[in-house]
C-alpha cells in the first residue's frame, strides 16, 4: 500500500510540469512537456495492481489466515478496518479507470483516424468506472459544502 501510494505521488509530481501548459492551451493535443500517455497508463496499471494485492491481503488477513507463522491470542481484534479496505478498494479502481483514460489518449493521439473507435471505448470505459466509483463512495472523491442547517447551528454556538 505505501508503495502503491508513493508511485501515486510520483505520478502526480510527472503530470505537474505539463499542468501549466495545458491550463493555458487546454484540449489536443498534449503540450510538448507533457509525459507520455502511454508511460501513464503504465503507471497507472501498476498502482492498481498495488492496491489490488494490497486488498487481498487485507482481506486474507480478514478471513482469519494470518501472515505470521505464529499466531497471537487477540488475532480477531488484530483486523484490517472497514476503511482500510474500501480506501484500497477505492484507489485500485481510481487508477484502473485513470489507466483506461490514459489508454484511450495514447490511441488517440497517436493512432489517428484508424484507432478512433479504440481511444473513444477506452475513454467511454474510463468515464463509466469514474461515474460508478463516484456513486458508490459516498461522494468522499468530493469536496462538500456544509449544509446551510448546520452553518446556521454553528453561528448559534
Amino acid at each position: 500500500m505505501a508503495l502503491a501510494d508513493a508511485q501515486t505521488l510520483a505520478i502526480r509530481k510527472l503530470l505537474s510540469r505539463s499542468a501549466y501548459e495545458s491550463t493555458l492551451s487546454p484540449g489536443p493535443p498534449l503540450p510538448s512537456s507533457h509525459p507520455s500517455p502511454a508511460l501513464l497508463a503504465k503507471l497507472h496499471l501498476e498502482c492498481a495492481s498495488l492496491y489490488t494485492s494490497s486488498r487481498a491481503l487485507a482481506s486474507a488477513k480478514d478471513k482469519g489466515s494470518s501472515l505470521s507463522l505464529t499466531k497471537s491470542k487477540d488475532s480477531e481484534a488484530s483486523g484490517v478496518s472497514p476503511a482500510l479496505r474500501h480506501y484500497l478498494t477505492d484507489n485500485g479502481n481510481l487508477h484502473a479507470a485513470l489507466a483506461h483514460k490514459w489508454l484511450g489518449v495514447d490511441a488517440g493521439e497517436n493512432g489517428g483516424a484508424p484507432k478512433a473507435g479504440i481511444a473513444v471505448a477506452f475513454l467511454s470505459w474510463s468515464k463509466s468506472a469514474l461515474e460508478a466509483l463516484l456513486s458508490s463512495s459516498d461522494h468522499s472523491l468530493t469536496p462538500s459544502l456544509p449544509s446551510s442547517d448546520k452553518l446556521k447551528s454553528q453561528e448559534k454556538k
